[in-house]
């Protein structure tokens, strides 16, 4: 409750899509399977800067897995089955 999240977040398609080809690109080039959850942060220019990969990100009701999941169209449940199901 401390922070707020806004997903999908409130950015242009051009520059979402970017970020989400790149993500998926750190994904591979590390060697992550089934899933992750790479950060990055947009400066004044929006241009997009890497954070960090999260190989084991939290799996909660406010967890941003989750939270992106839901934005997605997936529930949580079938979120995990899905993981279930690639392992």
């Amino acid at each position: 409750g401390m922070t707020d999240y806004i997903c999908p977040a409130d950015i242009e398609k051009k520059i979402s899509n970017r970020i989400k080809k790149i993500a998926l690109e750190i994904h591979k080039l590390l060697g992550c399977r089934h899933y992750s959850r790479v950060d990055f942060r947009l400066d004044k220019n929006n241009i997009p800067w890497f954070l960090e990969l999260n190989t084991h990100p939290g799996m909660t009701e406010t967890s941003l897995l989750p939270k992106s999941a839901a934005a997605a169209g997936i529930d949580f449940n079938s979120l995990i089955n899905k993981i279930i199901k690639q392992v």
